[in-house]
């Protein structure tokens, strides 16, 4: 029987029977957000055939596959990271075994998720012309700000 990665405790997609589960937790939309997780086989059944599990949230998705090195353990457990862009105040991650027709299928341990403040390219580039613009912006009224300041000092040359 495997351990689990991280504590006590892990989670067979399968079971008895090809499953899933979800969870919903609060985002900030147009943020990145890193999802990290352990996965390993469950090879009760003493074969070495891969099993596969797919990650979504924010309508995106991304299939995972481990392959077992050892009979009945399934080998060492493997961390594997997905990525997505929030798109609401809420967002669903969602894990469901892709294995059919078998009681047995990926582990599931130490699920974690982050958020980056590096944005996305998107908004990176957004950032970069808001910059470039304000740069031009401050030059152009420093460089009218001079002229008012010189013109009226030779106005006031020439009266003298």
């Amino acid at each position: 029987m495997p351990t689990a990665s991280d504590g006590t405790w892990f989670l067979d997609l399968n079971g008895s029977q090809q499953g899933g589960i979800e969870q919903t937790f609060d985002t900030s939309a147009g943020a990145v957000y890193t999802v990290s997780f352990d996965i390993k086989a469950n090879t009760s059944d003493l074969t070495l055939s891969p099993k596969s599990l797919e990650v979504s949230a924010a309508g995106v998705s991304e299939d995972f596959t481990y392959t077992p090195t050892i009979t009945n353990s399934g080998g060492p457990w493997a961390t594997e990271t997905f990525t997505f862009s929030a798109t609401g105040n809420e967002t669903t991650l969602a894990f469901e075994s892709l294995v059919q027709n078998s009681n047995e299928g990926s582990l599931l341990d130490n699920v974690r998720v982050s958020t980056s403040s590096t944005p996305e390219p998107a908004s990176l580039g957004f950032v970069v012309g808001a910059l470039v613009i304000g740069f031009f912006w401050f030059s152009n009224r420093k460089t009218n700000s001079t002229r008012t300041q010189a013109h009226p000092s030779r106005c006031g040359d020439a009266m003298a």
